[in-house]
């Protein structure tokens, strides 16, 4: 496959995607307070404990710039490719990156949650460990979508700029209006989509020059 030669690596993507990791992971260790009591062990959720620290949680946002960047690197790389009839070889290896570490992660949690059966772990404390930890992967299908739909929304971004995350945001805000109508309550579940696509377009516009002085 030919590919054109890839553009300078931009070192602020790779700030973004570092300080978003970071963060997630403090914001969790802050919120969880774990206690050795009794010969076992017992966490808190400090956000249960401490109501005014909500507040704090929008320090610790990393999901628009995870997206953001997400959009970015994606557009240099659909870029880089030449012959667009390679999207599906292009969309396997950009998946593969994600795909591959995450099956690690479960692989890791399936094996510690069956370490747990075996030493007698309570059953319940161990559902809510596996909804906790599938929690964390919440917006890995939703990502995969956008990676998916890149090569048809990096050619309407070509088309339409910013005009096109103003569409998204109009739509969003008609969702949230729509969700309040009685008997469609699932029409909500489209703001994942347009919201996180918003940011995901952001990035397409940053790549492009379109945010000002943003590089």
């Amino acid at each position: 496959m030919t590919q054109s030669p890839r553009e300078p690596r931009n070192r602020y993507v790779d700030l973004v995607r570092i300080t978003a990791v970071c963060f997630v992971c403090m914001g969790h260790w802050l919120v969880t307070d774990i206690s050795y009591r009794g010969g076992r062990l017992h966490g808190v959720d400090a956000l249960d404990q401490v109501p005014w620290t909500h507040w704090l949680t929008l320090l610790f946002q990393v999901m628009p710039p995870i997206f953001l960047a997400g959009g970015y690197a994606n557009a240099v790389s659909w870029s880089a490719h030449r012959r667009r009839d390679a999207w599906g070889g292009w969309l396997g290896e950009r998946a593969r990156g994600l795909l591959v570490p995450t099956a690690v992660y479960v692989a890791a949690a399936t094996v510690a949650v069956a370490v747990c059966l075996v030493v007698g772990v309570d059953g319940r404390v161990l559902s809510d460990l596996g909804w906790a930890m599938a929690l964390h992967l919440w917006f890995l299908p939703l990502y995969l979508l956008l990676l998916a739909l890149t090569p048809p929304l990096f050619a309407l971004h070509r088309r339409l700029g910013l005009r096109l995350v103003a569409l998204f945001v109009a739509v969003a805000a008609v969702v949230n209006v729509l969700v309040l109508v009685p008997g469609v309550p699932l029409v909500g579940w489209l703001n994942y989509l347009l919201v996180w696509g918003g940011m995901y377009l952001l990035g397409f516009a940053w790549h492009d020059g379109e945010l000002g002085g943003i590089r």
